[in-house]
C-alpha cells in the first residue's frame, strides 16, 4: 500500500536518489548539479509531498509552489514530479497527484500546472490521463543535447 504525506529532512537522501535515476536530457533542461542550490537549499525551500511504500521507503514525491511569489499568483501552483523507475506504472504518480489535488482544494487553489518536454510523451500521456490539458507550448524553449526542444505547459483547474 502507498500512503502520500508530507516531506520530512530524513526523506531528503533517497528523494535526491530518485533524481539521479530519472532526470535526463529527455525530461529536464537542467542536470541534477544544476539544480538552484543545494538539494537541502532545494527541497527544504520548497512544498513537497512524498510516497512512501510499505517498508516506509520513498518511493516518489511531488514538490509545488506558487510560480511566483506576486500576490497575483497565489491561487496557483506549478509541480514538478518524481517516482523512483523501479516503482512506475504502479499508480504512484497518479496517488502523489491525487494528494497535490487534495492539499490544493484545502488551500483554495485554484489551478494547477506544469512544464513538460515535448520530447517526453509518455509524461505527456501520463498527465493527460491525471485530468491536465494542454495551454500551450514554447517552441524551441531550450537546447539541450544539440537539438532545441518545445516546453509545454500543462494545467488542471480545480
Amino acid at each position: 500500500m502507498i500512503t502520500v504525506e508530507p516531506f520530512q529532512k530524513e526523506n531528503l537522501q533517497q528523494i535526491i536518489e530518485i533524481d539521479k535515476q530519472i532526470w535526463n536530457p529527455t525530461n529536464t533542461p537542467v542536470a541534477n548539479s544544476e539544480k538552484l542550490g543545494t538539494p537541502e537549499e532545494h527541497y527544504y525551500n520548497t512544498n513537497v509531498l512524498v510516497a512512501k511504500n510499505d517498508d516506509n521507503k520513498v518511493v516518489g514525491y511531488i514538490e509545488y509552489n506558487s510560480p511566483s511569489k506576486l500576490k497575483a499568483a497565489r491561487y496557483t501552483w506549478e509541480f514538478g514530479i518524481g517516482v523512483d523507475p523501479n516503482f512506475q506504472h504502479q499508480h504512484i504518480g497518479t496517488n502523489l497527484i491525487e494528494g497535490l489535488k487534495d492539499e490544493a482544494i484545502k488551500q483554495n487553489i485554484h489551478k494547477i500546472a506544469l512544464r513538460v518536454f515535448s520530447t517526453n510523451p509518455n509524461a505527456i500521456a501520463f498527465y493527460k490521463k491525471n485530468g491536465f490539458t494542454i495551454e500551450g507550448t514554447l517552441k524551441d524553449e531550450f537546447f539541450v543535447d544539440n537539438h532545441f526542444v518545445d516546453d509545454i505547459r500543462m494545467s488542471y483547474f480545480i
